[in-house]
């Protein structure tokens, strides 16, 4: 995992954390109501490692909000703007040989 990534994470994590503290809920309370592991609600936090779309799904609603509400923070994303497969595919082929 990149560093972009992890910062990511680590940012997703926070915002976990901020709403979940806004409910006044411990991991183990917000795991028993998203029904996950208590340390999925960790890792999620601390940005230990990527999680499902279905925790994401059951996380959020366990604290009320839409699953996009969580990806709502301060983080600046670099978009890919280079769509050129066949530079990507010529790179994979590798040089022709003769």
């Amino acid at each position: 995992m990149n560093n972009r990534n992890k910062e990511y994470e680590l940012a997703f994590g926070k915002k976990v954390k901020e709403l979940r503290l806004e409910k006044k809920l411990t991991q183990q309370e917000l795991a028993t109501i998203a029904n996950v592991e208590t340390n999925q609600i960790y890792r999620i936090e601390n940005g230990k490692n990527g999680s499902t779309l279905s925790s994401i799904v059951s996380v959020a609603l366990a604290l009320g909000h839409y699953p996009k509400d969580l990806f709502e923070f301060d983080f600046n994303l670099v978009l890919n703007e280079n769509f050129d497969v066949s530079v990507k595919e010529k790179k994979k082929r590798g040089p022709k040989s003769k």
